[in-house]
């Protein structure tokens, strides 16, 4: 007989292979037990089947940096074994916990033709909403209500809008829109003093954030997401409703915790000494704290705000002046959990792109290294020192990052109708090749440096357009096909931006060489 903690086969004893397989039913394998055998199995003898959705794939990517590349397949192969029907832990809980989506989405969509199973989990939150509007943070069937807060629940206004605007599909704004406003109503209905503080903060992160910097934000999020769709929708009520109350709790959030002469949002309270080694997770002790007379500065507490647009226009230089002390002051490590780290990259790579190089290539804790211990055989685990159970929930954001950053493909408008080709040339990387397969076909986004010398080979599918930042000196340095992009009609110069000079160009196959400085 073989058995685990959670069943036992008996054998027929026969001497052929035999298969235990139920239907419906999953494990994680631990510990297998052998019992009955006259003599002592081989380890080739029992293997344990893979289960997954089996998602087909529609990204690729390598480029010069092994470990990236190691990274890239972790975050494929955490997200695979992750997935069975829908995402969920299944070493633990079996559960299927909506906050995932934020952190997953992205990635997922580069890595797997993953569509229908997002629109199948948006359904399950649509019918599982309650009367007064609230979510679910396990979806379908399941209320932990001392574990939801607005970055699982929301998910209901969260997913369709990123459906559209990775796949271009409007037709489940009609089935969510009303969904979408009552989970909205139902923040505002939870808010205190203009600003929510229920439920989790971000979870499992270096450094604790106030909940109400951590929450807010999502609020904010969605009452824009809800007047952005009822604008597509023509409903000009709701336009007005929601744009306004998104603009009252920025103007509350702002009030009660920006401080305009440092760019820093805070409170006052306890701070672990920048610098010092970080542990203040999972209820250790931190070896060092200090009580601050000033505004307390997280790396989750500057992000969500500059990243959802609640920091005030001018302000934004200030904002990002302090994000990037705080990264400082943690030697370029992240201090953020499951809520704010998806944002941080993403911002990084259009604001300090190479901070966001040296962030993801450190190994030592926390890192993205230190949460798949850093073997070519890891998973991704669920806190930043590797530890519980596997999954991509911490940090599979980083595979987003990947495509969008060092690939540089992402879309420019809903479903890639028009496409954004900037990668990002960072630290001592020298080659990329990337792909993704979209609605409309096949994106490739291949790039090289050799010296002073960049070589960027590009394919746009059939009715699409694409913006391409091009590293240059100048716009006289740039040939495509060993001629003037100006000869190309397909080819339209817009401008030189930051070291690149940035080009409209149709759909087909591109081969760009510019010389840099």
């Amino acid at each position: 007989s073989v058995s685990n903690s959670s069943c036992k086969f008996v054998l027929a004893g026969s001497g052929d292979d035999e298969v235990y397989e139920p239907r419906f039913y999953n494990i994680a394998i631990n510990k297998v037990e052998i019992a009955g055998v006259t003599q002592v199995p081989k380890l080739e003898d029992v293997t344990a089947r893979i289960i997954s959705n089996g998602w087909d794939r529609v990204g690729s990517f390598t480029c010069s940096d092994g470990l990236i590349n190691s990274l890239e397949d972790i975050v494929r192969r955490t997200s695979a074994y992750y997935t069975t029907f829908l995402p969920n832990d299944p070493t633990r809980e079996w559960k299927a916990w909506t906050q995932d989506i934020v952190t997953m989405f992205v990635p997922n969509t580069y890595l797997f033709d993953a569509q229908r199973m997002y629109e199948r989990w948006q359904l399950d939150m649509v019918t599982d909403q309650r009367e007064d509007g609230n979510v679910p943070d396990v979806c379908p069937g399941a209320y932990f209500d001392d574990y939801n807060s607005p970055w699982w629940g929301g998910c209901v206004v969260w997913l369709p809008w990123n459906l559209y605007q990775y796949y271009g599909d409007e037709s489940f704004f009609k089935e969510s829109y009303p969904a979408m406003k009552r989970y909205v109503d139902y923040l505002s209905s939870m808010s205190k003093d203009g600003l929510q503080d229920w439920g989790l903060s971000d979870w499992c992160p270096i450094e604790e954030t106030p909940r109400r910097i951590i929450n807010t934000p999502a609020w904010y999020y969605y009452a824009t997401i809800v007047s952005k769709t009822a604008e597509m929708m023509g409903k000009t009520e709701d336009v007005k409703k929601y744009s306004e109350l998104a603009q009252r709790i920025k103007t509350t959030f702002n009030k009660n915790f920006l401080d305009t002469t440092t760019g820093i949002y805070g409170e006052l309270g306890w701070k672990v000494t920048p610098g010092y080694p970080l542990s203040v997770l999972n209820g250790i002790v931190p070896h060092k704290i200090w009580w601050s007379g000033n505004r307390v500065c997280t790396q989750a507490g500057q992000i969500l705000p500059l990243a959802l647009g609640l920091v005030p226009e001018k302000l934004v230089p200030l904002v990002e002046k302090a994000l990037l002390s705080e990264i400082e002051a943690h030697g370029t490590h992240l201090s953020t959990g499951f809520c704010s780290t998806t944002y941080l990259l993403k911002f990084l790579a259009d604001f300090a792109p190479e901070i966001g190089w040296e962030m993801t290539t450190i190994q030592d804790y926390p890192s993205w290294y230190s949460n798949t211990i850093g073997s070519d055989n890891s998973l991704m685990k669920e806190m930043w020192h590797g530890g519980q159970v596997f999954m991509p929930s911490l940090a599979g954001n980083i595979g987003g990052w990947i495509y969008q950053s060092l690939g540089g493909i992402s879309p420019d408008a809903p479903g890639f109708k028009k496409i954004l080709i900037k990668p990002n040339m960072v630290g001592d990387l020298h080659w990329v090749n990337s792909s993704y397969n979209s609605v409309y076909g096949t994106i490739v986004s291949n790039w090289q440096k050799r010296g002073n010398q960049v070589i960027m080979n590009i394919s746009i599918p059939c009715n699409t357009t694409a913006t391409v930042y091009v590293p240059a000196e100048n716009m006289g340095s740039v040939k495509e096909s060993n001629h003037s992009p100006a000869q190309d009609q397909n080819i339209s110069f817009l401008r030189i931006e930051k070291g690149s000079a940035v080009y409209h160009i149709g759909s087909g196959n591109y081969n760009f060489i510019s010389t840099t400085k």
